[in-house]
């Protein structure tokens, strides 16, 4: 069965930091070069969504709010 169809959290978690360990230790996010080169990021479409949904539904995204608002300040 796929991770995310019926799938624990903690196997989706451990899924994913399994997948993590084999990337090389200097590897980066798109994200992470479009801010580092003065490029337009995808910080709006990823973190600012889910910051916007969570505020609509009233759920609190605390973690998602600080780093969209630390990214913020960064952005060119």
């Amino acid at each position: 069965m796929p991770l995310g169809c019926g799938s624990s959290t903690e196997d989706i978690i451990s899924s994913s930091l399994e997948t993590l360990s084999r990337f090389p230790y200097d590897a980066t996010t798109s994200m992470q070069r479009d801010f580092e080169s003065g490029r337009k990021t995808e910080l709006e479409t990823f973190t600012g969504y889910i910051v916007k949904s969570g505020k609509e539904l009233g759920v609190e995204t605390p973690l998602y709010q600080e780093v969209y608002n630390e990214l913020l300040k960064r952005l060119p």
